[in-house]
């Protein structure tokens, strides 16, 4: 594709993606968590935004919600414009969202522009227009437009920012990819689980990342912990001791009945033997820890994995499981770097993206036609058969034979240096040394 082309494709994508941002930005006519002038809880964002637009450093540091600085930071002036300008507390939070979602438009409209012509090679590249709808579809449709009616616009923010930060060190941009990083941690806490799909991701330089993205987080962290170190602690505290389990969890089939006012609930259930949600954490943190050194062990014995995008979509999928009351946009984790992986990875359009979209968005509302067991069996074998998935195409191989990764790093470097050349090969080697390296044996 000549160089006015991808211009154009871009400029096409980054138009319907904008269009699919604002769409998901006004769609929602309530705010969810985002309640200006409700209680500094672990999820409502307003006190502290709110605080922000006032340039009330000391209102803010006390009214942390549990989560990251960076979209309150990047939303306060956009709604301190608008409440300047006399929009009411609804349109004030949709236009902080959009400044989130913009920033996913982005990352989407280069997606395609970057990878949907690789995907569709040697096939009729009139099909890479379909692209744009598609991951308008899977990163800025439902499941964002849920994140968005229940007050959380920085959740996709943060799933564009660990996805990219995976591609930034596959690509060899070191502080590119610790910046990521960094920001994607300081949006959402859930995105340390990017750090593990960066370090296979990276060729070199793996602690000097780790260290600058650490740096990126403490400085993001640090003002509201200094000013006030107990509000973080006090707005996670009533999120940390909950035990309901609801049906897209995999806890819910061993979940202990809920006794209600003299009848059993059939939508939630609670955590057995009286884990609480912290406790679940820390065991899944413990459990982490254990096995980091099996995973240290295989990596000294020359065992290496393949493809981090598919590490990290796995992850993103755990997150969302794991935890005991998952919410309909936890799944972005799983999504956005499983429509990246599709395009990048694969070379194929989001198809798979688009199928779990459905399902995620589909099952939750399926009240009156499935129980809660129903939607519970439904849903464990969704999970399971995508992490079987994803753990297959993520799997373990011998450093002898050439990984994905070195040929994927091969055309980013391309693509950033130059883009009006021709988009080099995701499966052929950049020299004759390496194409011998990339065969068996």
């Amino acid at each position: 594709m000549s160089s006015r082309a991808r211009k154009l494709t871009f400029a096409v994508a980054a138009l319907v993606c904008c269009a699919a941002a604002v769409d998901a930005a006004f769609a929602a006519n309530v705010s969810g968590d985002y309640q200006v002038g409700g209680p500094v809880a672990g999820d409502n964002a307003a006190p502290a935004i709110i605080a922000l637009t006032h340039g009330n450093l000391g209102a803010y540091a006390s009214h942390q919600p549990l989560m990251g600085p960076v979209s309150l930071l990047l939303r306060a002036p956009f709604t301190g414009i608008a409440t300047a300008l006399g929009a009411g507390p609804l349109s004030g939070y949709q236009i902080g969202a959009l400044a989130c979602l913009l920033i996913v438009a982005g990352f989407a409209a280069w997606l395609i522009a970057a990878w949907a012509p690789v995907a569709l090679r040697g096939r009729d590249l009139s099909l890479a227009w379909l692209a744009g709808p598609l991951a308008a579809y899977v990163l800025l449709g439902p499941v964002t437009h849920e994140a968005v009616a229940v007050g959380h616009p920085e959740e996709p923010l943060a799933a564009v920012l660990v996805t990219g930060a995976v591609l930034a060190a596959a690509a060899g941009r070191f502080e590119l990819a610790a910046v990521s990083l960094g920001l994607a941690v300081g949006t959402k806490e859930w995105a340390l689980i990017g750090v593990v799909p960066v370090l296979i991701a990276l060729p070199r330089r793996r602690g000097r990342t780790m260290g600058i993205a650490a740096g990126v987080a403490a400085v993001l962290y640090a003002p509201g912990a200094i000013v006030d170190p107990s509000a973080l602690g006090h707005a996670g505290h009533m999120l940390a001791d909950k035990r309901i389990v609801n049906a897209f969890s995999i806890w819910w089939l061993i979940g202990e009945p809920l006794h209600v006012a003299g009848f059993v609930s059939t939508t939630v259930r609670l955590l057995p033997a009286g884990f609480t949600r912290l406790r679940l954490v820390e065991l899944l943190a413990f459990t982490g820890i254990v096995l980091a050194p099996l995973v240290w062990v295989a990596s000294r014995r020359g065992v290496r994995i393949r493809d981090p995008l598919a590490v990290l979509a796995l992850l993103g999928l755990l997150r969302a499981v794991t935890d005991p009351l998952p919410q309909e946009y936890y799944f972005l984790a799983l999504l956005v770097p499983l429509a990246a992986w599709e395009l990048v990875s694969i070379g194929r359009l989001p198809v798979l993206s688009i199928l779990a979209t459905l399902f995620v968005d589909l099952i939750p509302g399926a009240h009156a036609q499935l129980s809660s067991t129903g939607r519970s069996l439904l849903t464990l074998t969704f999970s399971v058969s995508f992490a079987l998935y994803l753990g297959y195409r993520s799997a373990i191989q011998p450093a002898a034979r050439a990984p994905w990764i070195e040929r994927l790093s091969v055309t980013l470097c391309a693509r950033w240096r130059s883009s009006s050349s021709r988009p080099a090969s995701l499966t052929a080697p950049a020299s004759p040394a390496s194409s011998k390296a990339s065969r068996p044996g």
